[in-house]
């Protein structure tokens, strides 16, 4: 159970909460203001981290990583969660960047961690999260007093870093001005008080993780924190805890009704599910809507915004009144009558997970890349077809697809297929994070990139003389 601040005050005083969180829906483990948050900002400082310096965080979601976000805020320090689902080289770059002088890591990111430290310059203390405890133990004798900083609107309170959809991941520095309003909007518009149970099932590392699970403790309510999205275990959690409110992508709303458990699982308790981040399908909304019986609403924001900005509110959600239109995010536009849904267009695919880019063949098909592996059931990793009437295209035949995200397509006049993004394999051979597919959605061998790029393809334009 959380608490709200002691003095309720001003800007950044909002992070220094006492709070109790539940972990994995498995148990509680509580500390406070008076007990383990001065503890650990304890061991930072006698490590040397004071006010500005970064600590970084490696490791799925976890209570660990709000000790040590709120152990910063006491010292004036700065977190910055690590994405977990980046390369090593990835994770280096960001650590390097944010100059972190700690760095706190899971057992799961041993292996990462031994291959990026090489690369870093900036951090003079690795800590596995196993032996939080031990080394908090062998720095700090008992429990130290408040350290006593005093925090001002504009002081960064964590970094979190972009997608790096259009480039390089950024650091995005969010003050605890920042977290104020958001959260202050998120408690009036959105009804989060003290009664609310909230489930925070997305990663830390992204706004709609950590700024979610922060709304639920802002207001006194509890808090549950998922390590990994596993359907069976949301709807255990929503049973077990009575969650009230959550916020989730569209594929785990897919997930969720594609759960057999979800037949007999009470989920009754939910007054609210938010979602974003990316597009939904009207059926997929729809049907999520008719078997949770609750409010839907729809947030939208970037990192840079510390997360919503902009709102589609229950009462808009009416897909069978006047204003349904406000429920497509994107959809097939009739050329006959502008500005309605193309009725003969299919709306019946559905990939396991997110779909971030697509294009167009000259033959009206629409290859979509993502970071799915199966599509209707279909094994299809990260690459796949649409027909020109938006059916899945089964004569589309990218072999064993890519090992990894697509992140850009470009269709070429002939109807060849360039693709990029974080793979080393596509159909079964090397190709560094660039590709082409024939038409047909087989490897095309004669285009070899040689070694490829040294990191992640995000755009792929073509010039003239057919050079990407």
């Amino acid at each position: 159970m959380s608490t709200p601040p002691a003095d309720g005050g001003d800007g950044a005083a909002t992070v220094r909460w006492r709070l109790r969180v539940a972990y994995d829906g498995a148990g509680f483990r509580g500390f406070a203001a008076q007990e383990g948050l001065p503890t650990v900002a304890g061991a930072l400082a006698a490590d040397g981290v004071g006010p500005e310096d970064r600590v970084a965080v490696l490791d799925r979601s976890g209570i660990e990583f709000f000790e040590v976000f709120f152990a910063c805020s006491l010292l004036g320090a700065v977190s910055v969660a690590v994405n977990w689902r980046l390369a090593p080289a990835e994770m280096a770059a960001i650590i390097e960047d944010a100059g972190a002088r700690v760095l706190l890591y899971g057992a799961d990111y041993d292996g990462a961690v031994a291959e990026l430290a090489p690369a870093v310059t900036s951090v003079t203390t690795y800590v596995p999260l196993v032996d939080l405890d031990a080394w908090v133990a062998g720095l700090v004798d008992g429990v130290p007093a408040d350290p006593g900083f005093a925090p001002g609107t504009d002081d960064v309170v964590t970094q979190l870093y972009t997608s790096g959809t259009t480039g390089l991941p950024k650091g995005v520095m969010i003050t605890g001005g920042n977290l104020t309003t958001i959260l202050h909007g998120a408690a009036e518009l959105f009804r989060i008080g003290s009664d609310t149970v909230s489930l925070a099932a997305m990663p830390l590392f992204h706004i709609g993780g950590v700024g979610w699970a922060l709304s639920g403790m802002s207001g006194g309510g509890h808090t549950v924190i998922l390590r990994d999205v596993d359907p069976v275990e949301v709807l255990s959690i929503i049973e077990t805890h009575g969650v009230t409110e959550t916020f989730v992508v569209p594929a785990v709303l897919m997930f969720l009704l594609a759960t057999p458990e979800l037949a007999t699982t009470d989920v009754s308790s939910l007054r609210t599910v938010f979602y974003g981040a990316s597009p939904i399908s009207e059926d997929v909304l729809v049907r999520s809507m008719e078997t949770f019986g609750c409010d839907f609403a729809q947030v939208y924001g970037l990192t840079e915004t510390t997360g919503a900005i902009t709102s589609l509110m229950p009462e808009d959600h009416d897909p069978s009144g006047p204003r349904a239109n406000l429920l497509r995010s994107a959809t097939i536009l009739d050329d006959e009558l502008p500005g309605n849904r193309d009725a003969q267009y299919a709306n019946n695919v559905t990939p396991n997970d997110a779909v971030s880019t697509l294009t167009v063949q000259p033959s009206g098909r629409v290859v979509f890349g993502g970071d799915f592996t199966e599509v209707n059931d279909f094994t299809l990793r990260h690459v796949a077809r649409l027909t020109s009437q938006g059916d899945l295209d089964t004569g589309f035949n990218p072999g064993i697809g890519s090992d990894g995200t697509v992140m850009a397509l470009l269709a070429q006049p002939d109807g060849k297929i360039l693709l990029g993004g974080s793979f080393t394999q596509v159909g079964g051979q090397f190709r560094g994070e660039i590709a082409r597919l024939n038409a047909d959605g087989q490897l095309d061998s004669t285009f070899d990139p040689g070694f490829g790029a040294n990191g992640p393809v995000r755009a792929i334009a073509l010039q003239e003389g057919g050079y990407a």
